[in-house]
């Protein structure tokens, strides 16, 4: 059997934002408070992972798939 591979989707805070009807800064305060997991990339942006951000969603917002 083959094993399939787990490849996570980064989205912008912007993109988080939109999703949830939030201004990105609140995302990125989410972020800067620990609320949220995200990576920098190297020009200084943030990065969630699809992951984080469905786990947020469902934490912070009562959003269930």
């Amino acid at each position: 059997m083959k094993k399939m591979e787990t490849e996570l989707l980064f989205l912008s805070t912007s993109t988080v934002g939109k999703s949830i009807g939030v201004n990105r800064k609140t995302i990125i305060r989410a972020i800067e408070c620990g609320a949220i997991d995200a990576i920098t990339t190297p020009g200084g942006h943030y990065r969630i992972s699809s992951k984080e951000f469905y786990r947020y969603r469902t934490e912070r917002m009562g959003i269930v798939i």
